[in-house]
């Protein structure tokens, strides 16, 4: 298992799993496109979690003010504490680029 930062490959996967989850669902999927996901990669971060060669997790957060946009894990992994092990360092990250932290 391992976080990493997202690449332009992991937008299918980490699209389907923004559409997949139960909680904090899009009332309209297109609302955030795939557009908007390679852009984001593009201009912020995104991070993902991967293990057994699938991506099944990630945190995006934007690195100009340190704004964690959200954390999703995959339905078929929840419960396995992989949100509650990425999301302490994502936020390490946003430190380190000496950006302040919001709730």
């Amino acid at each position: 298992m391992s976080n990493r930062r997202a690449i332009q490959t992991d937008v299918p996967r980490i699209m389907e799993i923004r559409h997949s989850v139960r909680e904090n669902r899009l009332g309209d999927p297109n609302l955030v496109t795939t557009t908007d996901c390679v852009a984001f990669i593009e201009d912020s971060e995104i991070w993902v979690w991967e293990e057994d060669g699938a991506v099944q997790d990630f945190a995006a957060g934007d690195t100009r003010d340190g704004w964690i946009f959200g954390l999703f894990v995959a339905p078929e992994y929840e419960g396995r504490g992989i949100g509650q092990a990425l999301l302490p360092q994502a936020a390490r990250r946003f430190g380190k680029l000496g950006t302040p932290l919001r709730n």
